[in-house]
């Protein structure tokens, strides 16, 4: 590839001479366009329109699969725009033609050459995104698809640093649950990028989920660098507010959730959930100021609100292909809202027939469970990848939508595959 480069090059500084040596004899001026410059500003575009995208999504103006299309078809502008390249443009008069000829010739190297050395593959790279990002809104993404995508992008990154691409692979990691992968790509985007607080905060939530969920003392430096630097940068609030939540540490939780719940618009599906988390939240953070009265207050909270609880019997239909030692998942999530599960039971194929309950303390997340939707629907799926999110060949039922306010007892017959 470097020999052929070489040659390549060589040749067309052979021709680029002949075109300037014949009309230096004129008059002409060169325009020089500073491609350093462009990449500046189109990167700044490009962070800039995605945190409009970021605030439509909160606001509900776009739904999450709008909100992922559009944020593809951007990546696929910014690698399109951010092609390392300088550009001379040459006016000079007179009719000279082999100047015309010369021109001509570069040209068609320069194509030659692009094919062979240039970012073509990064164009199709993103073009190849944005068609898993469509198909992902069906819930069936070719795991072979994404595994050759992110191989391609691995090759491609080998000492290129291109941001477009770092952040599609990196991306892609995550999606993958490979997160450790996922932070060492972060990490390189943020050297390259280090003022951008809203690429340092996705570092180091991959940090945080490769730690097993753990805030150590490294990341506890990054995370009060970066709130330093942007007091309201809403991933690492939401981040710290969980991790405190998870840890019990209800007052630290609570300074954290208010603090986002104040850069986060109250009308908005987000705001009023924030709003119904804060409020469980000071329950708890109040409870615990006596721990002798904590089990009795905490139990006051808990029976203000009546906990949802689903009852579901989940059987294989006859023909169904699968192992023995295949996952089984069972959750429940909202008909309208965020498709993250708001209840779940984890299992395999060995164990069923089986009945199980579904109710709010298998939560992943305060504020996110069966109680705070008028309507969910219950999945139950059989998949070889053992990851909640759906893959091509998966096994699965899925319920009708129901209240869950009511009491329900339902049977689930896995019987679709995808």
């Amino acid at each position: 590839m470097m020999i052929e480069f070489i040659i390549i090059a060589a040749l067309m500084l052979l021709f680029a001479i002949a075109i300037v040596v014949v009309p230096v004899l004129g008059k002409h001026s060169v325009k020089v366009d500073t491609a350093a410059e462009r990449k500046a500003m189109n990167v700044a575009a490009f962070k800039q329109r995605q945190g409009e995208l970021e605030l439509e999504l909160t606001e509900q103006r776009l739904s999450e699969g709008e909100f992922e299309r559009l944020l593809a078809e951007l990546k696929l502008s910014l690698l399109e725009d951010t092609e390392g390249c300088e550009k001379n443009v040459a006016s000079y008069a007179g009719s000279k033609l082999p100047v015309v000829i010369c021109a001509g010739v570069l040209a068609l190297m320069a194509i030659f050459a692009y094919g062979k050395l240039g970012a073509i593959d990064d164009v199709i790279i993103a073009q190849q995104w944005q068609k898993l990002t469509a198909a992902g809104e069906s819930g069936a993404v070719p795991p072979k698809q994404l595994e050759l995508m992110t191989n391609k992008l691995a090759q491609q990154l080998e000492g290129n640093d291109n941001p477009g691409n770092l952040y599609l692979l990196a991306s892609l990691k995550m999606r993958e649950e490979n997160f450790k992968e996922a932070a060492a790509i972060f990490k390189r985007l943020v050297k390259l990028m280090p003022g951008d607080m809203s690429l340092a905060a996705e570092y180091v939530q991959s940090e945080y989920l490769a730690n097993d969920r753990k805030i150590d003392d490294r990341l506890k430096m990054i995370i009060e660098r970066i709130l330093k630097a942007d007091p309201n940068q809403p991933t690492l609030l939401a981040l710290v507010a969980m991790d405190a939540y998870t840890l019990k540490d209800y007052p630290k939780a609570l300074t954290y959730w208010k603090r986002l719940q104040r850069v986060t618009p109250p009308n908005t599906r987000n705001g009023q959930l924030l709003a119904d988390t804060v409020r469980h939240v000071e329950g708890l953070a109040n409870a615990a100021v006596d721990d002798a009265a904590k089990d009795q207050s905490v139990t006051k909270v808990d029976n203000a609100v009546p906990a949802a609880s689903i009852s579901v019997s989940i059987a294989l239909a006859d023909g169904v292909s699968a192992s023995a030692t295949d996952t089984v998942f069972v959750y429940a999530r909202a008909v309208d809202g965020p498709k993250m599960p708001l209840a779940i039971h984890r299992t395999t194929v060995a164990s069923l027939p089986l009945t199980v309950t579904l109710d709010d303390s298998m939560s992943m997340m305060a504020g996110m469970n069966m109680s705070s939707f008028e309507q969910v629907e219950i999945i139950a799926r059989i998949t070889k990848s053992g990851k909640v999110s759906p893959s091509k060949g998966d096994w699965q039922a899925v319920s009708a939508p129901l209240s869950p306010k009511k009491t329900h007892e339902l049977d689930l017959l896995i019987d679709k595959q995808l």
